[in-house]
């Protein structure tokens, strides 16, 4: 998973949210051995600096306890401007979206407050290249997409983002295409749709070339080319893809684009239906429907 420091460094700059204190911050790492995190254009107020955490471990959350994580983050998170408290936002955060404590619900955190802090961790930058926090731009996206426990989506919202800032996201065709593809603030256009893959695969997004590979596999939106897509199924098998291997598994099992192979297509259905993290429950189904006549143990 994600690392602590990988999430701290993420975080460790905040815009302050006093009407005397707008400027942008900005987060250092320092080059020596204690890894020292300084936000960069601090207000007074806020602690700029904390010190000695090794790679992967940062001392104060190196785990989560989800029976308990309200009751130990929300005073955090309420408290004036401190690495502290930015890191207990952003754990809230994900608590709220369902990344983090999947079904647990926080008493007394509100939709609203925890909408307002990723707000402000996704104007983030940093300071080494002026580029955005993306991973957080990327979360507040989603929330505008698909909503939230007490939020509503904003498809205006997530199209006004797409257009400004976000738009250095390496995920924004991913985006795009499922607004286009769901007439999410606009007509559903499966063209339009293909063609914010095509966007996306050309920038070098894996999940956009799987995406792209599905429509050609399905003829949604692009000319119907089941072999193409086999191809380019295969190419991406080598990484973890439940669903691009559950995909390669239905394809051989059928014949479609490639020669049928019922025992190839048992392995591929198999890796997608046990999965550790993520498995397929239809590839469970699917592998029902190869007998043992067409591929014997």
């Amino acid at each position: 998973g994600v690392s602590m420091r990988t999430i701290i460094l993420a975080l460790a700059a905040l815009v302050c949210s006093s009407a005397t204190a707008r400027a942008e911050l900005s987060v250092v790492v320092s080059p020596d051995g204690d890894h020292r995190l300084v936000l960069a254009n601090a207000p007074d107020n806020v602690q700029a600096e904390l010190v000695g955490f090794a790679d992967g471990d940062i001392p104060m959350f190196d785990r989560v306890d989800c029976a308990t994580i309200g009751a130990r983050l929300l005073p955090q998170a309420r408290q004036d401007l401190s690495i502290e408290a930015i890191i207990a936002r952003y754990n809230l955060i994900n608590v709220w979206t369902g990344n983090l404590c999947p079904g647990a619900e926080i008493e007394g955190q509100q939709p609203q407050e925890a909408l307002g802090w990723l707000i402000e961790i996704a104007e983030l930058r940093r300071a080494e290249d002026g580029a955005p926090f993306l991973e957080a731009r990327d979360r507040l996206l989603e929330v505008h997409i698909f909503g939230a426990p007490g939020v509503e989506p904003a498809p205006l919202a997530a199209h006004a983002y797409l257009d400004g800032e976000a738009s250095a996201s390496p995920r924004k065709w991913l985006y795009i295409a499922y607004m286009h593809q769901q007439g999410l603030g606009g007509a559903v256009d499966a063209a339009a749709a293909a063609s914010a893959l095509e966007r996306g695969a050309q920038a070098g997004n894996a999940e956009a070339r799987a995406l792209l590979a599905q429509a050609s596999e399905l003829g949604a939106g692009l000319p119907r080319d089941e072999a193409g897509a086999f191809a380019q199924y295969s190419e991406l098998a080598s990484g973890v893809w439940p669903a691009v291997w559950y995909r390669l598994g239905m394809m051989l099992r059928d014949g479609r684009g490639v020669a049928a192979d019922p025992c190839a297509a048992r392995r591929w259905l198999e890796r997608a239906a046990t999965h550790a993290w993520s498995p397929v429950p239809a590839a469970r189904e699917a592998l029902t429907s190869i007998s043992a006549e067409n591929c014997p143990r």
